[in-house]
């Protein structure tokens, strides 16, 4: 089977085809249709993500690839402050997420990032920002007076590839 996009978001309608109204926890495919599959920016969202993992392994074929990718829970220290669950830990991230995986798949690499790379060049920039960091429309301008731009805002985080047994 080629490549296929799978999401329970209403948007998949509009992504190239083949799309997929589907869930990461039952997946609307045989076992071993695939070679390779990706898990991008999406297990922190569920409550136990080794299930969407163990789904996954279900439609690998035999040495299939996994590939996971997830932001550390100390991801953008600069905005510490003003975010109430920054450093406070994820059902899936780059701490945990090594050895959930690990209990499903072998792993054969985790890369991890820890460098300032999203440039915030005013104050309104600066909100923005924050608004995307869950702020409300009232809280992230306030937020953003007591920070001094230009900013430079540190991204951590990781990505994984592991193999099917």
């Amino acid at each position: 089977m080629g490549t296929v996009v799978v999401d329970r978001a209403g948007h998949v309608g509009h992504a190239r085809r083949p799309a997929v109204l589907g869930d990461a926890l039952r997946l609307p495919f045989r076992g071993e249709a695939f070679d390779g599959a990706a898990a991008l920016w999406m297990l922190y969202h569920l409550a136990d993500p080794v299930l969407a993992l163990k789904e996954a392994h279900r439609v690998l074929g035999v040495g299939g690839l996994l590939a996971v990718s997830t932001v550390s829970r100390h991801n953008d220290p600069e905005l510490a402050p003003f975010l109430p669950d920054w450093g406070k830990p994820l059902s899936f991230d780059a701490e945990n997420g090594p050895e959930q995986l690990g209990r499903v798949f072998d792993v054969v690499d985790v890369q991890r990032w820890d460098r300032p790379v999203v440039h915030l060049a005013d104050h309104a920039a600066v909100t923005l920002f924050l608004r995307g960091r869950g702020l409300s429309e009232h809280d992230a301008p306030q937020a953003a007076e007591r920070l001094r731009p230009p900013l430079t805002i540190t991204k951590r985080g990781m990505i994984g590839w592991a193999r099917k047994r």
